[in-house]
């Protein structure tokens, strides 16, 4: 199984992408300094090696979102990148699942080939051209709704993106080829909710090594906002098991956070289990399975 990028903190001093006027995407604005005096006309600035150097990429972490079990799921992706990172973020997205992920049932409905053509910024709506292959996306309905909603929550994380308008081969789409699903207007997170799970963990992600205690965090929608969690090791052996309270539920979706306590004597494989339990048959719903690296 291939190795999945680690997690990390987003970089806010990446994401300070032009907020106004047209951009292409990533592009560092032109900086200006005030006029020199008439009288005391400033010299011409010797050209150094580091006025001629692009900006160094540096490795940020960047959601990348996929699907799992039918539903939307945020991937954590480390990437060397520069001050454009909504395109890096694409760029992942059309990359797709890591093979650990992979193996680990995470999927994405995005086309195979599809290629990222341009990404623009302007006053909060994001316009990205993807190549003709996007128009193929099948699965149906449900299958062409996830593919908008990747894009759309990929490039939503960043807070100059509040919504995203789909171009293919440079021509606006207006409609999925398919089932029609009209995109006309600005697609939001909020027109896509319906497709987010029960439960989301956002930390930590699939394949990360983790010591004790780790932290296991999301989101949740679900009855009475009670989280329920617990980890095995790599035999299947209940390490430790807890709850927790989200800061809303049943109808309304709410941050939780939590710590799990083990202790293996070896590196080895595990699985952090999180779901909610029904009222009803207190049967587990919605599980949601990690799987991670434990070490000592």
């Amino acid at each position: 199984m291939g190795i999945m990028r680690k997690t990390g903190v987003v970089l806010a001093l990446l994401l300070t992408l032009a907020g106004c006027g047209r951009t292409d995407e990533g592009t560092p604005a032109a900086s200006s300094s005030p006029p020199s005096s008439p009288a005391t006309p400033a010299a011409p600035a010797e050209p150094t090696p580091e006025d001629n150097t692009p900006p160094a990429a540096a490795a940020t972490t960047l959601e990348v979102w996929f699907a799992y079990r039918e539903h939307l799921f945020a991937a954590q992706h480390e990437v060397e990148t520069g001050p454009a990172v909504a395109r890096a973020a694409m760029e992942e997205l059309l990359s797709r699942p890591s093979e650990f992920e992979a193996n680990a049932g995470v999927a994405t409905n995005v086309p195979p080939g599809t290629r990222l053509l341009g990404l623009t910024i302007e006053d909060g709506l994001a316009t990205v051209d993807l190549s003709e292959e996007y128009g193929s996306t099948g699965g149906g309905t449900m299958g062409e709704s996830m593919a908008v909603a990747q894009v759309v929550y990929t490039l939503t994380q960043f807070p100059t993106v509040k919504g995203v308008a789909f171009e293919i081969e440079g021509t606006p789409l207006e409609m999925t080829p398919g089932h029609g699903i009209d995109l006309r207007d600005p697609q939001r997170r909020a027109d896509w909710e319906d497709l987010m799970p029960s439960i989301l963990v956002t930390s930590p992600t699939m394949g990360e090594k983790v010591t004790s205690p780790v932290t296991v965090a999301g989101t949740a929608n679900v009855f009475e906002a009670t989280v329920q969690m617990r980890i095995l090791d790599a035999e299947g052996n209940r390490l430790d098991r807890a709850f927790t309270t989200a800061t809303c539920g049943t109808g309304c979706r709410g941050d939780f956070t939590h710590d799990l306590t083990f202790q293996v004597d070896s590196e080895q494989h595990g699985v952090i289990e999180v779901w909610w339990d029904s009222p009803e048959d207190g049967s587990r719903k919605d599980v949601v399975q990690i799987a991670v690296t434990l070490t000592p």
